[in-house]
């Protein structure tokens, strides 16, 4: 079990850099684009990261606690939510370029909500990607839409 995860996600522990879940989820845009280490605390997966790695890991016995403890799932809910206000505050969306690095990001969040019993969101998730590609078709490539597609399988 990764307690320092479980303790930063129900918000009574902090990230290696000190932070809180609820610090890090009120951050404003501007540094939610520019922090490159908080990604995967708010959106863990069971693989290391190849960006940080100080990452924390869930195991299968925390995605399990992800899965069935109320207050897990409301913090994911809570994640889940702001991460949709940052990624769609303008129209068009910021990441809608190529090779952006939140391209990546978007894989992470749809493979935490899979892993951790969330599918809704992560299928309502990947439709509105699917939807703003439509409009902007050369813009994300079919490697990215591949990774997409199996984070939520």
């Amino acid at each position: 079990m990764n307690r320092q995860l479980l303790e930063f996600y129900s918000g009574t522990g902090v990230d290696v850099e000190g932070r809180t879940f609820d610090q890090i989820l009120a951050w404003d845009d501007r540094r939610w684009e520019h922090s490159h280490n908080s990604i995967q605390w708010v959106f863990p997966l069971d693989e290391p990261s190849a960006h940080n790695p100080k990452a924390p890991l869930l195991d299968p016995e925390t995605i399990q606690l992800f899965r069935t403890d109320e207050r897990l799932r409301g913090n994911v809910f809570a994640a889940y939510t702001r991460a949709k206000d940052f990624f769609w505050a303008q129209d068009p969306p910021a990441w809608m370029r190529p090779r952006d690095h939140n391209h990546l990001r978007f894989t992470r969040i749809l493979k935490f909500l899979t892993l951790c019993g969330f599918r809704e969101q992560a299928h309502e998730l990947y439709g509105d990607l699917l939807g703003a590609v439509a409009s902007h078709p050369d813009v994300i490539s079919q490697r990215t839409l591949d990774f997409w597609e199996g984070a939520v399988k």
